[in-house]
């Protein structure tokens, strides 16, 4: 064991530098300090919830075992480190995926990049509780096929059986990442001239052990009765609403890359889809009449596909968060590793290198924004919750909770609306401080420690006659009522 480990670190010494690219910006977030959404609960109560409320029991068992205690704290920059560890550790598992014995190029080192400094899978490394659960769900994905060529088609089978369970258990939006590995992997034995019946055998295997795997989970879901309790985010469709749900879903997936990637990336895209096309064409030469049709239609059907068991989800997971749709960016770094390790002529190397330098470079930065921008809205709210608390502090009952009645809560920083104009992304991404949902309302009782119930009201169905006004000033009006202060934000 000892040497198979001390051979795969000297074959892919660019791990280390994998790890310190993902661990810079993974850093930049955690150092915010912002609690992003869970975050709230877990840095307040301690409760992991991760079985509970989202069946995700690989997860809470690991929380456990990093937390020396299945009472979770928070635990500074130690993440940062573990996950970029487990991020570095995909990378190198997925281009060895397609390349298992070549002299790996620097190009395809910095297009594997993609797979996670990408602005989906930013929100991963924004959630200080989780992130690196999340991490290992897409180590585990991909690892079957690192091991397809070492392994017959039995083990296999059981190897991603086992993946594909793991993997729900850590976390299911990685679950659209197995059928983009099945879909490209498959094309590329196309590539490479490996028989038509041996590729068929592949894909037929892996979809059987997918479904195996998701069957088992499935099971295992009966043992959760609690997810009834979400909704339409955890309910599949019925078989008679299950082509309009995919369809839906599909439409939503293509909405989120018409309006949450700015133009630039879009471009940048769309030149390495090109540039991989026309890269198979010299590849393949004669055989182009044929593979080219496949690789298209390989691509139409990766994209959608990304999504994963969430295509059968009632809810509008897609437009809900981006984490939700990070199997996208899985898809464009595939195409740009398999891009930039092929070999090409002199002027398509220089064009095709400098696509993917321009696009990893917009991630990088992008993740920097982020980073920035979520640190500036955590110091704005909590500067208006300090403020907000002093004004209502006198009105506040002494013997018992006070309700407060609002519009909204605080407002954005201009920060995030300068950044706003160039990345569209993060209306989606950084957390809106005007909304009375349950992260900001208890972020603000454990800033404020007051013992204060929330509620939330419409300006237009706000009616103050009758009740007394006690603060007007450039910011808030605040009356108060029998039981509490009805408040409007302005």
């Amino acid at each position: 064991m000892k040497k198979i480990f001390y051979s795969f670190l000297t074959k892919n010494k660019y791990i280390a530098w994998l790890w310190l690219f993902y661990l810079i910006p993974a850093l930049a977030i955690n150092l915010s300090n912002y609690p992003y959404i869970d975050d709230v609960y877990r840095r307040s109560t301690g409760v992991a919830s991760f079985a509970h409320d989202y069946a995700r029991y690989a997860s809470e068992y690991l929380s456990w075992i990093l937390n020396n205690n299945s009472h979770l704290v928070d635990v500074g920059i130690l993440f940062p480190f573990l996950t970029s560890g487990i991020l570095a550790l995909s990378s190198v598992l997925l281009i060895r995926t397609f390349f298992p014995k070549d002299a790996i190029k620097w190009q395809t080192v910095l297009a594997s990049t993609i797979l996670f400094v990408n602005p989906f899978f930013l929100e991963v490394l924004s959630f200080r509780f989780d992130n690196p659960y999340i991490a290992f769900s897409i180590l585990v994905s991909i690892l079957p096929f690192f091991l397809y060529r070492k392994f017959n088609s039995i083990l296999f089978f059981f190897i991603s059986l086992i993946c594909v369970f793991l993997m729900c258990n850590l976390y299911q939006s990685s679950s659209g990442i197995h059928i983009i590995l099945t879909i490209f992997l498959f094309l590329y034995l196309i590539i490479e001239e490996t028989s038509i019946l041996h590729s068929l055998r592949f894909i037929v295997i892996s979809a059987m052990a997918y479904i195996s795997g998701l069957l088992v989970y499935r099971l295992e879901m009966n043992f959760n009765p609690q997810l009834l309790d979400r909704g339409t985010n955890t309910t599949i469709a019925e078989l008679d609403n299950l082509i309009p749900t995919i369809q839906k879903n599909t439409e939503l997936l293509y909405a989120v890359v018409r309006n949450e990637i700015n133009k630039y990336w879009k471009i940048l895209i769309l030149i390495i889809i090109i540039l991989f096309l026309i890269s198979l064409l010299f590849k393949v030469g004669r055989r182009s009449l044929w593979v080219l049709p496949i690789s298209i239609f390989a691509l139409g059907l990766s994209f959608p596909l990304s999504f994963g068991v969430n295509l059968a989800i009632t809810g509008n997971l897609a437009t809900d968060h981006p984490r939700y749709v990070y199997g996208l960016f899985v898809c464009v770094a595939i195409i740009s590793i398999i891009l930039a390790q092929l070999n090409s002529n002199k002027l398509l190397k220089i064009v095709k290198s400098t696509t993917i330098i321009f696009i990893t470079y917009g991630f990088l930065v992008f993740s920097f924004v982020y980073a920035n921008v979520l640190g500036v809205q955590k110091d704005e709210f909590e500067f208006q919750a300090g403020q907000f608390s002093q004004v209502i502090r006198p009105y506040l009952k002494t013997d018992g909770q006070t309700r407060l009645v609002m519009n909204r809560l605080f407002t954005n920083s201009t920060v995030y609306y300068n950044s706003l104009q160039n990345y569209p992304i993060l209306d989606n991404l950084v957390p809106d401080n005007a909304n009375l949902y349950w992260p900001n309302v208890m972020w603000y009782q454990n800033i404020s420690h007051y013992d204060v119930k929330i509620d939330h009201v419409d300006t237009m169905s706000l009616n103050f006659e009758g009740l007394t006004p006690v603060e007007d000033s450039p910011h808030y009006e605040i009356y108060q009522m029998e039981d509490g202060l009805y408040i409007r934000m302005k």
